[in-house]
């Protein structure tokens, strides 16, 4: 991959005249730009073994530039006591008609897997109708497949029977829900956080 032109006479070693191009010097040392011309990857300082005192002040490394040290988050108040927790502001007369429409119709659509419970931040009934719901048809099948499907016979009713309680559940909540009014709903369900009806 030479030039022809390229006599070798002006390459050093065994290098090809593109090398002295791609390098930036045609055979002969160029301007000194201040820089190393070593290409190769720096080694890395070792850390420090000795972690620094806490009560010295911190210098800045010369190489690494000072960082600002942020204090740590602390859950004390202005005057140095301990922070109580606050309680959730109340929303918007939009937002809390705009919760209840979605949580009304999340019941009434897909109550059954406590899908409005989610939605209302009530994780563990959401969760207890979930399980039942979904559990109670794993159930049915396992112990079908182990009666050799003559079990199904009565557990797929069965099962059945208690996914639609559920869903008859996550129905009649959807319902309360849309019947309330904005000022009660917020206060039972969103800042009270009732659990079921």
């Amino acid at each position: 991959m030479t030039r022809p032109e390229d006599d070798g006479k002006g390459t050093p070693g065994n290098a090809p005249s593109w090398v002295d191009e791609v390098l930036g010097r045609a055979g002969t040392s160029g301007p000194d730009d201040g820089r190393p011309q070593d290409l190769r990857i720096p080694t890395a300082t070792p850390a420090p073994t000795v972690p620094p005192s806490l009560t010295k002040p911190a210098t800045p490394q010369p190489d690494l530039g000072a960082r600002p040290i942020t204090p740590p988050a602390s859950n004390l108040d202005r005057f140095g006591e301990p922070a109580r927790p606050q309680a959730p502001q109340p929303l918007g007369r939009a937002d809390v008609a705009q919760k209840k429409l979605i949580a009304g119709l999340l019941g009434i659509f897909l109550g059954s897997l406590g899908v409005h419970k989610f939605y209302l931040g009530n994780t563990t009934p959401g969760a207890i109708m979930l399980g039942v719901n979904v559990g109670v048809w794993i159930v049915a099948f396992v112990l079908g497949l182990l009666t050799l499907g003559f079990g199904l016979v009565i557990t797929l009713p069965l099962a059945a029977l208690v996914s639609s309680a559920v869903g008859l559940l996550g129905l009649v909540e959807g319902i309360i829900y849309l019947t309330r009014s904005d000022a009660d709903f917020e206060r039972e369900y969103i800042l009270g956080q009732k659990a079921w009806l």
